[in-house]
């Protein structure tokens, strides 16, 4: 019970300090539309926006950094879910409830919470946020992150970050960043258990416990405890200009790779954009990167995946998406298959799958399904 009070403590610290962002109410009422009006409500400086953008055959709803000529999505709602129509609504009810309307009389609730919100408010530190009348932070997208925390945000202890399916995909991916419990920062491939063994970096701080990683407004990525006090210090840039316009990002991208970014502000969508820290270091660290049946070899310093003797990449345009047999042996072959005796047999036949399921006590397969 202690380390849960000093927790909400921590957490609403940082949520004060998050909310001392000048914001542009949103009252209730208020909606966002794909066929008409606005299509989503920005921080009060412009750099970011929160509403509705475009995705695959359809839309999404998130958050992003206002970048050129691409947006930069820092944050996205129930990611997992299929691509919005142009019929979608989003409205802030009378009632204090935001509600995602699918045209398909579907209605879907966004932030769960035990109190009507007052109003909205889209801050400039990236955080999209439900407050009270006493303009209390009673929900917030930095409590809900996908791949990505942004400067003032943090990773509360058993809290992860999942990457994205792919650079256009923002479902979730295959990799994953996990702030364990026992202190130690963690890289796994997405389904996988936390065990050391199944690991392909770690921050090495085992047995210090409820830790958070936190990105602080300068952008130093840390390690606290409860108390604040920093417990180890992953990155941070002593010779900083505190004075220039910075945004600092840490995303688990695509190659699972965890990536601290900072954004230079030049002009209105125009950043200088420089990854300042990485882990791993090298991308054939990373384990299952290049899929299933293939390896990850450098060349030029570049990580190339190959496929073992004998298969060739599911897709030849996604190296990193494995590999499958590229021939047929006998084994495999349905007529020497029936004529035989075994209790199950699975065969790769090209990219298709044949699975015959055997008795032990007849004389051929009960029945074979071809998928």
């Amino acid at each position: 019970m202690a380390s849960a009070y000093v927790f909400l403590l921590f957490f609403m610290i940082f949520q004060a300090n998050i909310g001392q962002h000048k914001s542009k109410p949103i009252s209730p009422g208020s909606s966002l539309s794909l066929t008409g009006g606005r299509i989503s409500w920005d921080s009060p400086s412009g750099l970011f926006n929160f509403g509705f953008y475009k995705q695959g055959s359809g839309f999404s709803l998130g958050v992003w950094l206002l970048t050129s000529p691409e947006i930069t999505i820092v944050w996205t709602a129930n990611r997992d879910d299929p691509p919005l129509s142009s019929n979608a609504t989003l409205e802030l009810t009378t009632e204090g409830k935001l509600i995602l309307k699918t045209g398909q009389n579907k209605d879907k609730l966004i932030a769960n919470t035990m109190e009507s919100a007052a109003f909205a408010s889209m801050l400039d530190s990236g955080n999209f946020v439900l407050q009270n009348i006493h303009s209390d932070i009673i929900w917030s997208s930095f409590s809900l992150p996908t791949d990505t925390i942004l400067g003032g945000q943090n990773l509360p202890a058993g809290s992860e970050l999942f990457s994205r399916l792919s650079e256009t995909n923002h479902s979730t991916g295959r990799f994953r960043l996990k702030m364990q419990e026992d202190g130690n920062l963690v890289l796994y491939p997405a389904n996988t258990i936390d065990e050391y063994t199944e690991a392909y970096w770690a921050s090495d701080t085992y047995r210090k416990q409820n830790l958070h990683l936190y990105l602080n407004f300068t952008g130093e990525l840390v390690l606290v405890d409860n108390n604040l006090t920093e417990i180890k210090n992953l990155f941070s840039e002593p010779t900083l200009n505190k004075s220039s316009t910075i945004i600092s990002r840490a995303t688990v991208d695509v190659d699972g790779v965890f990536r601290l970014y900072y954004y230079f502000y030049v002009t209105e969508g125009v950043y200088n954009t420089t990854v300042k820290w990485k882990e791993p270091e090298d991308l054939c660290h990373v384990k299952t990167f290049c899929g299933l049946n293939s390896y990850c070899t450098l060349y030029d310093d570049q990580p190339i995946c190959r496929c073992l003797p004998g298969t060739d990449f599911v897709d030849s345009s996604e190296m990193s998406g494995g590999c499958e047999r590229s021939f047929v042996d006998q084994t495999c072959d349905v007529k020497f298959l029936l004529e035989t005796k075994a209790s199950i047999e699975i065969c790769q036949k090209g990219s298709r799958r044949v699975v015959l399921f055997h008795s032990l006590f007849q004389d051929g397969p009960e029945k074979y399904d071809q998928q």
